[in-house]
């Protein structure tokens, strides 16, 4: 149906936002770690700049991780929920055609009849 469609192409598009924000952010962080590498030592004593690198980048792409396992969570509850719908329609569809085709083979065998 075209609402099933419509939701179908929300998905779509709240997937390629998704991913156009995971390549945004993927290209932040990429940023972020080379400053982070041209900073001097003296600004974090205690840690190299290995050490930054990899603790950024790791709770950057923990935190990009749990965003879009969310969002797949979020999109699959969505697609359940849809196909809910378009299951429960097709059986309305079906039960509605049973009882027009069980008229029409009433009707046709009153017809005959007469």
């Amino acid at each position: 149906s075209a609402e099933n469609q419509n939701a179908i192409v929300m998905l779509r598009e709240q997937c390629e936002k998704d991913y156009e924000a995971f390549k945004e952010g993927f290209n932040e962080s990429s940023y972020l770690l080379q400053k982070l590498n041209l900073r001097p030592d003296q600004d974090v004593p205690s840690l190299s700049d290995e050490d930054i690198e990899s603790k950024e980048l790791d709770s950057f792409v923990q935190s990009l991780y749990d965003k879009i396992r969310e969002r797949h969570e979020t999109a699959q509850m969505d697609l359940s929920k849809v196909e809910g719908d378009v299951s429960r329609v097709q059986r309305t569809v079906n039960e509605r055609a049973a009882i027009l085709r069980s008229k029409q083979e009433a009707q046709s065998a009153v017809l005959e009849r007469l």
